[in-house]
């Protein structure tokens, strides 16, 4: 967690705010979770189609959730 608010805190130059509402209060989940490319409304498995490492910052306020790529977390 430490080291994705790091990265977070390193890139992101600009006012961490939501820019749905204007928050400042966002909560950075710890997990990376995976986003799956959808076909027709199905999930489509194998290497044919794309899967991102994605990490979550939902918005205690409205609830807007950003999500930041994994693949640049080094």
């Amino acid at each position: 967690m430490e080291k994705i608010k790091a990265f977070l805190n390193k890139k992101w130059t600009k006012p961490i705010i939501c820019p749905m509402c204007g928050s400042n209060d966002l909560d950075i989940q710890k997990d990376i979770v995976e986003l799956n490319q959808f076909d027709n409304g199905d999930f489509v498995e194998g290497t044919k189609y794309s899967k991102y490492g994605v990490i979550p910052i939902i918005c205690k306020n409205c609830g807007n959730i950003l999500l930041v790529s994994s693949v640049f977390q080094k």
